[in-house]
């Protein structure tokens, strides 16, 4: 009777005399180590980590490594960073861990929330001018700009360009 194969032996049957080049090698470690930068940053985000035991975890990569360590760390706090969000762990990572100066993102985060308030009282008193000259009014009128598909497109653009400025201010 025929022995059945596991996948395992099928595949390192068809691997025999193939070879993995330094290149390769470096970019596997490379995934590996932005998987456990990003990682310990949500276990940090989640509160089941303290920025002390981020620090300690992040100091125990290879030195040969902490370039690579310090590139996940940029990447994966500018993922987490978004407008009208608190943004102060991410910004005590990046300072305490990273080195980086926080004040122009802090500056850009400011900017966008001061953008969207402007563009939301805006676009309030247009809908409530709509709905006045509708016959609509009185004090218990409020407009509902979740609703509003112009508000929504106003917004997805706003963080589409908000998330293009930091990506170039924290590739720099």
């Amino acid at each position: 009777m025929a022995e059945i194969k596991s996948t395992l032996e099928l595949i390192m049957e068809k691997m025999k005399g193939m070879t993995v080049t330094e290149e390769e090698k470096m970019g596997f470690r490379k995934k590996e180590i932005e998987g456990k930068i990003k990682g310990w940053l949500n276990r940090c985000m989640d509160g089941m980590m303290s920025l002390e035991n981020l620090k300690v975890e992040i100091a125990s990569v290879d030195n040969k490594d902490h370039e690579v360590a310090m590139d996940a760390v940029l990447n994966a706090c500018r993922d987490l960073i978004m407008p009208y969000t608190d943004n102060s762990l991410p910004f005590k990572i990046l300072e305490q861990i990273a080195g980086v100066d926080v004040t122009p993102i802090k500056r850009l985060v400011s900017e966008f929330d001061r953008h969207k308030d402007k563009e939301k009282e805006k676009l309030a008193r247009l809908i409530m001018e709509r709905l006045r000259n509708k016959g609509i009014s009185g004090s218990s009128v409020v407009p509902n700009l979740e609703a509003d598909s112009g508000w929504k497109d106003f917004l997805a653009d706003s963080i589409a360009t908000f998330q293009k400025e930091l990506q170039g201010m924290m590739s720099s």
